[in-house]
């Protein structure tokens, strides 16, 4: 029997020095768990988020078992699975803890969702920041127009769960009865093309019009930049504010100005090119932000340049296309290259595919709005992230970066995730090569071309043949129990 130094025969066991080396010992590979092992998605993104930058700005700083870096590293794995189930995060966490030999976890995920209660959204937005700052880094010349940092701006919406909560902050379209329909959040995205990422993003009340939104995303713009938008955005007060800030813009004109617009009015600088003098309107528009000084501080005029184009609609059939540009030299900005920059504009719409079809964020399971903006903004961070990764394999490869595929790339890091997990604790060159090798497949994930492709806008599923809900599961649970209820016959 072990007996100590000073006091021969006294047994080791009645001091509690062994215990405490044992607590020592967790402690210790709990910290190399927390920053080091914490899944292969922190490995595979180290590039864009340090493994220091996470615990130095995390706000909790208490010992937990899902503390901020656990929980944040979990939430991703949820958006980059597809926007899997939070009892697939915990098992996650569970396999994470069990390769560091860590005492085990309930399976439950009660203490984890309170743990994404508790990620502040601020803590999210800084880590977006610090992703952003590493992909505007990276931009190189080939990735601008004409010296201009390109970006689109654009609305959507999401649907949430049906709670009292989100109900109240964005309600179910008026046309649905109540109790039949789901809350919609509205928000609105800032894409940068120079990178693929979303920059910014601002959530909305359904039936707050873009052009409202648009207004408090402005302060967004603080560096110069050439902005592209649809009609809905195209009005007076927005383009001169921007144009305040050193954006230039190019949007497609607004139907109500298009009405009386012909070749014959304005100056002519070509075929199918005038510049005109747009008057600023008698009235402040009531979805406008600015007080009545504010609004009488504002130019009496501004010059545009207007330039009509056509093209063929999905259909085939020829339309034509008025685009309003504050890029007035002509000669320095040709008017075909304009139009050929707008079409680009169609790329937000395929990057909010990307967010809610392709990465499964169309409905977001949360109870109470703040949950629903902290979902969102997970999911673009997550976006972002693996456009971060196609931007460093398109420039160590030499392949176009807007000819990588989104998904392509997102399988490729599920896919290797467990990979990156293996090399925990290994020497950092072995890593290294991993990570080289990494970044060559993903630039073969391409997009295939297939030209003069062409498929109907038509559902060929067939839904179930179940009645549509009419009335709240509540009132037909009751009515059941009465008696009132006719079985739908099959």
């Amino acid at each position: 029997m072990p007996t100590t130094k000073f006091l021969p025969g006294f047994s080791k066991k009645l001091f509690g020095s062994a215990k405490r080396k044992s607590l020592d010992i967790i402690r210790q590979q709990s910290e190399k768990f927390m920053h080091q092992s914490l899944g292969g998605f922190a490995l595979q993104f180290a590039s864009f988020i340090p493994q220091s930058f996470l615990p130095e700005n995390a706000s909790d700083q208490r010992k937990r078992v899902f503390s901020s870096e656990v929980t944040f590293w979990a939430w991703m794995s949820q958006i980059l699975s597809f926007n899997s189930s939070c009892s697939d995060a915990v098992s996650r966490i569970q396999s994470w803890r069990l390769q560091a030999k860590l005492p085990a976890i309930s399976s439950k995920t009660t203490a984890y969702c309170k743990a994404r209660l508790r990620l502040p959204l601020s803590f999210i937005q800084t880590v977006s920041s610090q992703v952003l700052s590493v992909l505007n880094g990276r931009v190189q010349t080939q990735d601008l127009w004409n010296g201009f940092v390109v970006k689109s701006v654009d609305g959507s919406s999401v649907q949430l769960m049906d709670t009292l909560e989100n109900q109240k902050e964005f309600p179910q379209p008026s046309s649905q009865k109540k109790n039949c329909g789901f809350p919609v959040m509205k928000f609105l995205g800032l894409l940068n093309h120079s990178t693929g990422a979303w920059e910014e993003h601002l959530t909305a009340h359904p039936n707050e019009h873009d052009a409202r939104t648009m207004k408090k995303l402005l302060s967004s713009f603080t560096q110069p930049c050439l902005l592209l938008a649809d009609r809905a955005f195209c009005s007076y007060e927005i383009i001169l504010r921007l144009r305040d800030r050193n954006v230039e813009s190019v949007m497609r004109l607004h139907q109500m100005r298009a009405k009386g617009f012909t070749l014959k009015k304005g100056k002519r600088i070509g075929p199918n090119q005038r510049l005109v003098t747009w008057i600023k309107p008698k009235r402040k528009p009531s979805h406008s932000d600015l007080s009545d000084q504010e609004w009488d501080e504002l130019e009496q005029s501004i010059e545009m340049r207007l330039i009509v184009c056509d093209y063929k609609d999905r259909n085939g059939e020829r339309k034509r296309m008025i685009l309003a540009t504050t890029l007035l030299d002509a000669q320095k900005y040709d008017w075909l290259e304009i139009a050929n920059l707008y079409a680009t504009r169609w790329d937000i719409e395929l990057r909010l595919r990307d967010v809610k079809t392709t990465m499964n964020m169309e409905e977001l399971n949360v109870r109470t709005p703040a949950m629903a903006k902290k979902s969102l903004a997970m999911a673009l961070l997550g976006y972002n992230l693996v456009k971060a990764v196609s931007q460093e394999a398109s420039q160590e490869q030499g392949v176009d970066r807007e000819m990588i595929s989104f998904k392509g790339v997102l399988d490729w890091i599920n896919s290797t995730t467990a990979l990156f997990q293996e090399m925990r604790g290994r020497a950092a060159r072995s890593l290294k090569k991993l990570y080289a090798s990494f970044l060559e497949t993903a630039a073969t994930k391409l997009i295939e071309q297939r030209p003069y492709r062409w498929e109907p806008r038509a559902v060929k599923k067939r839904p179930k043949p179940y009645p549509r809900l009419s009335e709240s599961r509540s009132e037909l649970r009751k009515k059941r129990e009465a008696g009132d209820l006719i079985p739908a016959l099959s």
